[in-house]
């Protein structure tokens, strides 16, 4: 139910039961905790979550629509095999296929809302803040003692953290970038402002959200990170009325101060042919050219890698084996319907967050992270991507969630 917070402002809440808050602060916290290895895939233990976590929030499922959209990714993709055969393996299409329809279920699963299985007492809004209280005093240790050489918190999972372990850069003097839980700063940062948005989309201590995210942003260094919650800021603020306004813009201000420096060095460095930006934002640009003038249905599932080696793209030091950036790889598989694709994530979101923001909804930052969140990495086909992805689009759709509205889905009372 909803309830009155202190202020008088209707307070928007989900709740549900014990086991199914332990599946979003698992979902949450362990999406980097690898548990074994199933055909060369890493499988961790926030993707299990996820998959039970979906069960658990959604009772209806539109099957008709499934099936048609599945049915074309699979036709799109077996002609994209077909006619570049060079570049298609059996392993890598049927790996990725499956990753990518995987993402498409949860997509598609967002359509209809949250809808709790197993109600209960326990505030979504809750566990969420306490995952994001608890990332960032992880940043903390990490960044404060690795100030003083100490790299005891860094990959905290030991043997069993996903892929390999993050490298800690030490600069006598300085703090290193934070990772948290997680791969490396900038999956950190992606999960940061995820839960900042789910957080103020549910209206749960929204200036404690905002500082708490704004403070872990900064130990991690994420500069996409930053840009895109500097948006979100805005977006929650001019959703609002009366002093929240005027306390956006500062926290927005002063973000600039503290971070304007580094944003501005980090996004000038893309012309810098080593540099993360240009390997994100450029580098890739030759390859998609490639596709839309030659390949117009895409490159074939699983195929990034051999193609990335091909066209030596240079990740830092490092020859390059990815595309890092969500909406690029939508392009490299998709060919012209992944542009349109991309393009219509972008101008599409930004109309609904101005649409949200016109009409004082609370779903504007997470309508922000939506639209911009591809930009972090180019595992968009990642079951623990997919999670945040479908639990911030179905709280932006679950109208129960709304103050105005008398109930919380699932809540027979």
């Amino acid at each position: 139910m909803s309830v009155q917070e202190s202020g008088g402002e209707p307070k928007a809440g989900l709740h549900v039961s014990l086991l199914t808050a332990l599946l979003v602060f698992v979902g949450v916290i362990f999406q980097h905790f690898e548990i074994v290895a199933v055909v060369g895939y890493p499988l961790t233990l926030g993707a299990l979550a996820a998959f039970v976590l979906l069960y658990a929030l959604t009772s209806r499922i539109n099957r008709p629509l499934f099936g048609v959209v599945i049915s074309l990714i699979v036709s799109m993709t077996a002609l994209a095999a077909i006619f570049d055969p060079f570049h298609a393996t059996p392993l890598g299409y049927v790996k990725t296929l499956g990753l990518c329809l995987v993402t498409v279920v949860f997509w598609l699963s967002a359509l209809s809302g949250l809808e709790p299985r197993w109600p209960g007492r326990i505030d979504v809004a809750a566990v969420l803040f306490l995952a994001l209280t608890i990332i960032v005093v992880l940043c903390a240790l990490q960044s404060v003692l690795g100030f003083f050489g100490i790299e005891t918190f860094f990959n905290p999972w030991g043997p069993f953290q996903y892929l390999y372990h993050y490298k800690v850069w030490m600069v006598p003097g300085s703090m290193p970038r934070a990772q948290g839980f997680y791969l490396e700063p900038s999956y950190v940062a992606l999960t940061m402002t995820f839960l900042c948005g789910a957080l103020l989309r549910l209206r749960h201590k929204e200036i404690a959200t905002v500082v708490i995210t704004a403070i872990g942003l900064l130990l991690a260094g994420s500069a996409t990170g930053l840009a895109v919650f500097m948006l979100m800021v805005l977006a929650w603020g001019l959703g609002k009325r009366g002093r929240t306004v005027v306390i956006s813009l500062l926290a927005a201000g002063a973000m600039v101060v503290f971070a304007g420096g580094y944003l501005i060095s980090r996004l000038s460095s893309a012309g810098d042919s080593h540099s993360s930006a240009n390997y994100r934002l450029i580098a890739p640009l030759p390859l998609l050219k490639y596709v839309l003038f030659h390949l117009p249905l895409g490159r074939p599932m699983g195929s990034v890698e051999q193609v990335t080696l091909e066209a030596s793209l240079v990740n830092g030091t490092d020859v390059g084996t990815t595309i890092d950036n969500g909406l690029f790889l939508l392009v490299f598989y998709f060919g012209w319907i992944g542009l349109i694709a991309s393009l219509t994530i972008v101008i599409g979101g930004f109309y609904w967050v101005y649409r949200a923001i016109r009409s004082k909804n609370a779903s504007a930052p997470l309508l922000v992270w939506l639209t911009m969140c591809m930009h972090f990495n180019g595992g968009i086909f990642l079951p623990e991507f997919a999670m945040m992805m479908w639990l911030a689009l179905a709280l932006v759709l679950t109208r129960n969630l709304d103050p105005s509205t008398p109930h919380v889905p699932g809540d027979s009372s």
